[in-house]
């Protein structure tokens, strides 16, 4: 997915895209949800932001009577999205009270507070049911899915030794080994995804740290860790980026528990000889 905020095409179709929304009386949690549905949400804070203004501007236009400016709308927005976050996510622990959540929007309204009955709502809502946003897979059928990791994307591939060159990655049909190869080229190198025995998010290994400005894409890269080998590989986006990390997990993790059924067979079957 191309980042909204740095391809002026995609700036083009979002602009489009809102002037054919129409948010006049909805209740803005709802607008917000109706409008976020359309989207698969990146994770980069700048792209988030230009998406939510331009939500608040055309809400702000469908409803001038709610807000002194379109500025409140997006405050509001991005409090929302944040209490989402914040009320939905399992690691977080203590949760934000409804006193809290009013508090920290007192005086967005230019120098004016929203009413606290309207807030007060927002905020039942958005913690009885969570704003739930699209993620690459639900805009892929089961096919299309698979067919991401056979057919493969390019990567770029870092080694011992030379500049990361950028290689077609790809996983058999079997989900057996990983290859990689030259996009004009036939000839492949693979790894046996049953000798890798981790999947580690960042620029960890010490291939990874042989490129001096690598922390700068921290959060491109992943390796695959082999009994014997790393697989180092920086990918063109951060939710490519963890697309495959989670696919690839999947497959250690089966792996793993067929080796413990494995062991178990044979124990049970020592145990009664």
């Amino acid at each position: 997915m191309v980042p909204v905020c740095r391809n002026p095409f995609n700036q083009q179709v979002l602009a489009a895209l809102v002037c054919r929304l129409n948010f006049d009386d909805m209740v803005f949690d709802d607008g917000l949800r109706h409008f976020l549905s359309f989207f698969v949400l990146p994770k980069e804070a700048q792209q988030i932001d230009r998406i939510i203004e331009q939500f608040a501007r055309r809400y702000f236009e469908n409803n001038p009577a709610i807000f002194k400016s379109s500025d409140a709308a997006y405050i509001l927005a991005f409090a929302i999205i944040m209490l989402n976050t914040d009320a939905h996510n399992p690691k977080i622990k203590k949760r934000m009270t409804k006193e809290q959540f009013i508090k920290n929007l007192r005086g967005i309204n230019d120098n004016e507070n929203l009413d606290e009955e309207f807030l007060g709502g927002i905020y039942e809502r958005i913690v009885s049911k969570e704003i739930t946003m699209k993620s690459v897979t639900d805009l892929m059928d089961e096919e299309e899915y698979r067919d991401m990791f056979v057919k493969g994307i390019s990567f770029l591939k870092h080694g011992r030794r030379g500049k990361p060159h950028p290689r077609l990655i790809a996983i058999s049909e079997d989900g057996t080994q990983v290859s990689w190869q030259i996009a004009s080229s036939t000839a492949k190198k693979y790894m046996n995804l049953s000798d890798v025995v981790g999947v580690h998010k960042g620029a960890s290994t010490a291939v990874f740290k042989r490129n001096r400005d690598i922390e700068d894409r921290d959060k491109l890269c992943f390796s695959l860790i082999g009994k014997e080998r790393t697989l180092d590989l920086e990918a063109p986006t951060e939710q490519i980026r963890d697309l495959w990390c989670d696919h690839f997990r999947l497959i250690v993790d089966r792996n793993e528990c067929e080796e413990c059924l494995l062991f178990s067979d044979w124990f049970l079957t020592w145990g009664s000889s």
